[in-house]
């Protein structure tokens, strides 16, 4: 999972909700929402990872996520950046998730490309 720093690097930002609405929202109640509450199901470390497996197996199995993924994935394509925004940053938080989800995506695509 890339940080914060790191994902900056590839122009994907995350903001608190609080601070600012520029952006699109992927915390409890989107799509994106982590089920997995600190405390009660983990750690914040646990949680993430949870959320990663979750997310992986919602991206294959679930076509609203998965649409929802490639959504996003297209608006950073099309921007050159994007924004997810939820309440748990600056601390560790799923939205790195779908930030490296995101990255991955666009190496995966060029690495399958044909030369030109």
């Amino acid at each position: 999972m890339l940080s914060y720093e790191e994902l900056k690097k590839h122009d994907i930002f995350v903001n608190n909700r609080r601070d600012t609405s520029y952006g699109i929202y992927v915390g409890r109640g989107s799509v994106f929402g982590n089920p997995f509450v600190v405390g009660k199901d983990g750690t914040r470390e646990e949680v993430i990872e949870k959320y990663r497996h979750w997310f992986w197996d919602k991206l294959k199995e679930d076509e609203i996520v998965s649409k929802e993924f490639f959504r996003l994935y297209e608006l950073w394509r099309a921007h050159g950046n994007i924004a997810l925004l939820c309440y748990c940053f600056p601390l560790a938080c799923h939205s790195q998730v779908i930030g490296s989800a995101l990255v991955w995506l666009r190496d995966s695509s060029k690495a399958e490309m044909p030369s030109q």
